[in-house]
C-alpha cells in the first residue's frame, strides 16, 4: 500500500514538471525574443 501513494504523487509531479516545460516552451515572449523583426 505503500508504492500507491508515491506512484500518484511521482505521476503529479511529472505531470506537472511536463506542463511547466511546455509552459515555458510555448511562452509568446521568448519566441519575439528569439525571432528578429
Amino acid at each position: 500500500m505503500t508504492n500507491i501513494p508515491f506512484y500518484f504523487n511521482a505521476k503529479f509531479y511529472f505531470i506537472s514538471y511536463k506542463i511547466f516545460l511546455n509552459n515555458k516552451k510555448g511562452d509568446p515572449s521568448d519566441e519575439r525574443e528569439q525571432i528578429p523583426g
